[in-house]
């Protein structure tokens, strides 16, 4: 991650927060990604030939009475330091800073075949608990190559409980042993 991303994550998730709607400040700038995301918007965006100050009137333009004034005036700076190529990894550490600051965890569990949902809801409880968090968003993946078991993934930790990551285990055991 960029340390661009979360300086300027942090300062919009401030700003969110010192107005007391996290939620719909995430909703404006989810839906400015949206719109900057259209390829010919994009191009007109990050063309250096494009003057900075065309670009802030087609943004102001396209943007104005869809987001709050704040939203578009973080976005204008954006625009104004020739960042607004990092937006989409600016929502992604927004959106994450919020979650942590909700104390809502994101994880995601790695299964060999599908689980059910008591299955899930007692993984999610354990790491509910474990981690004093108010709630949890998870995503199941599956992942054949796992053999059997489990591997929950948190931010940067892994919890591998799977069959292959025992069976890596006990060949390395076996060849220290020789």
């Amino acid at each position: 991650m960029s340390l661009a991303y979360s300086r300027y994550a942090e300062a919009f998730i401030d700003l969110a927060a010192e107005r007391n709607d996290l939620d719909g400040y995430l909703d404006d700038l989810t839906s400015v990604n949206a719109i900057c995301s259209d390829k010919t918007l994009n191009m007109l965006l990050i063309n250096p030939e494009v003057s900075k100050s065309e670009r802030k009137n087609v943004l102001s333009g396209v943007l104005k009475g869809k987001v709050r004034q704040e939203v578009l005036n973080f976005v204008l700076l954006l625009t104004d330091k020739e960042r607004i190529g990092l937006l989409p990894g600016i929502l992604r550490e927004s959106v994450r800073l919020a979650n942590e600051r909700r104390k809502i965890m994101d994880i995601t569990i790695y299964t060999a075949f599908p689980i059910g949902h008591d299955q899930i809801d007692t993984i999610c409880g354990k790491f509910k608990k474990m981690n004093d968090a108010a709630d949890i968003k998870v995503d199941v993946k599956l992942d054949p190559s796992l053999i059997g078991g489990v591997k929950v993934v948190i931010g940067d930790k892994v919890y591998d409980g799977s069959v292959k990551k025992k069976l890596a285990g006990l060949r390395k055991n076996m060849v220290d042993q020789q």
